[in-house]
């Protein structure tokens, strides 16, 4: 009987690429997502760290106005970056999300191709199986025969003598 082979097996290898590939990606596009969230949490930190500076300026004497007004004029800068990285934030969730999605509709796929990779070649080994015994038996048919074949001429040799 033939060597197993599985007709899709040059559709379960591409698929098996597709998804390392969609892995990838996926992995690259959860990095980009949580880098700019760890981003956003320091320009948060950066917002806390200087409110709180304000606070500790109005309690110095001589209230020192250049530190006041530098402070004052980089909390609206430091809010609009936090704004811009949120949108950024996002747009890397839903890029995450789409590379998900592709890698679960990949593992499905890749998961069918597999069953029915195992389905086909159970069948195969039920057929090898089907096979061998058919060649056994038919094995044991011929040694029957000439046993049987054999026997009958020693009785008639035993007889005639």
């Amino acid at each position: 009987m033939k060597k197993f082979e599985f007709r899709l097996e040059t559709v379960l290898d591409i698929t098996e690429r597709q998804k390392k590939e969609a892995g990838e990606l996926y992995a690259m596009h959860l990095n980009r997502q949580r880098q700019a969230e760890s981003e956003l949490k320091v320009l948060q930190e950066k917002e806390r760290e200087i409110e709180a500076a304000l606070i500790d300026l109005t309690h110095e004497p001589p209230f020192p106005l250049d530190k006041h007004a530098l402070y004052t004029a980089y909390l609206p800068v430091l809010k609009k970056k936090q704004e811009n990285k949120i949108i950024e934030i996002e747009e890397r969730t839903k890029e995450t999300e789409m590379a998900r999605q592709i890698l679960v509709k990949i593992s499905r796929e890749l998961k069918t191709l597999e069953k029915l990779k195992a389905k086909d070649y159970e069948e195969y080994m039920i057929e090898y199986f089907r096979e061998e015994q058919k060649q056994l038996d038919d094995s044991a048919g011929v040694a029957y025969i000439r046993k049987t074949r054999s026997d009958s001429v020693e009785s008639e040799n035993g007889t005639t003598n």
